[in-house]
């Protein structure tokens, strides 16, 4: 190295770009649901939902995905910030109730803002069983709760 030749600097955000908690570890099968610092616009209303997703392999899926939404997601105006939340519910016998669960929070959605959530490509046309598992009014009451 010549003396001339100043050592690079190093700078680091004070937020951490990701953070997993214990409580993701727990479950293998579960939904998530990926949201936006900002409201997105959709057909008939605004909400924070970007993406709702499932996985059979964990925290280690949903981070990935995280990592892949990214890109396309942190390129919208005004978004600079996605945040990932995790949806559980106890199993039942012969029941892949993770599918169901997303099935039903993608039919809700669907029915409340007239489209998919931005980064879904498919789903949502049928609630199928998901309503003898879970009350659509609870599912709305959470889907509510990442709108705003």
């Amino acid at each position: 190295m010549h003396e001339s030749q100043r050592k690079l600097t190093i700078s680091w955000k004070r937020e951490a770009a990701l953070v997993v908690r214990r409580s993701a570890l727990r479950q293998p099968k579960l939904v998530y649901v990926l949201l936006c610092n900002k409201q997105l616009p959709y057909r008939r209303g605004k909400s924070r939902v970007a993406y709702i997703g499932t996985t059979r392999t964990g925290v280690f899926r949903v981070a990935g995905s995280v990592a892949s939404k990214a890109d396309e997601l942190l390129r919208t105006h005004g978004v600079n910030e996605l945040t990932a939340w995790v949806l559980t519910c106890r199993g039942r016998k012969r029941v892949r109730s993770w599918l169901e669960l997303e099935r039903a929070f993608l039919y809700c959605f669907r029915q409340k803002y007239g489209e998919l959530p931005h980064s879904n490509k498919v789903g949502g046309k049928r609630p199928g069983n998901a309503f003898n598992y879970f009350s659509r009014r609870s599912v709305e009451s959470v889907l509510d709760k990442f709108s705003s």
